[in-house]
């Protein structure tokens, strides 16, 4: 433990610390890339979450699922395009997943099967679906709108009284 403490320090020293210092930049903000939303899969094996980036115009965020083995065995690997897609929610028998994905300007429920495939769209109202939230059985799938029955029937909204 020692030879690895001189070690390191003699690498400390070897470049003085005023040059490895430089202050924050534009361009270094605009590189930045962070994880959101980690769900664990229910074997505990995986985990799916949200990748966040900087568009290329530098004007709004890019979002994308990806899954990494949570044994560190092998490399992340990206499962849907985005450029929007979010709130990823695992079945409980481990094989599909649940996100967001924008449509019309509103968040829409997909299904992406982890065995392949092309993930499907589940749901398509007017106001969009939140994330989604699977029963026990993996039947049935609960989630927030505020999409009222006029906007469902397409009727329009009524005026304010």
């Amino acid at each position: 433990m020692r030879t690895l403490i001189v070690i390191g320090l003699a690498a400390l020293g070897a470049t003085p610390l005023a040059a490895q210092q430089r202050a924050i930049s534009d361009s270094d903000l605009f590189a930045f890339r962070w994880v959101a939303s980690p769900q664990i899969s229910p074997d505990g094996r995986q985990v799916a979450y949200v990748l966040v980036t900087v568009t290329t115009k530098h004007d709004s965020y890019e979002t994308s699922l990806w899954l990494v083995a949570t044994d560190g065995a092998s490399p992340p690997r990206r499962i849907t395009a985005g450029p929007h897609d979010g709130a990823p929610r695992w079945s409980p028998d481990g094989p599909t997943l649940a996100f967001l994905r924008p449509k019309d300007g509103h968040p829409q429920l997909h299904l992406l099967s982890l065995t392949g495939g092309e993930a499907q769209q589940l749901t398509d109202l007017p106001k969009g679906a939140g994330p989604a939230a699977w029963s026990p059985d993996g039947n049935t799938i609960a989630f927030t709108s505020s999409t009222t029955k006029r906007a469902w029937q397409g009727e329009p909204a009524r005026p304010p009284a």
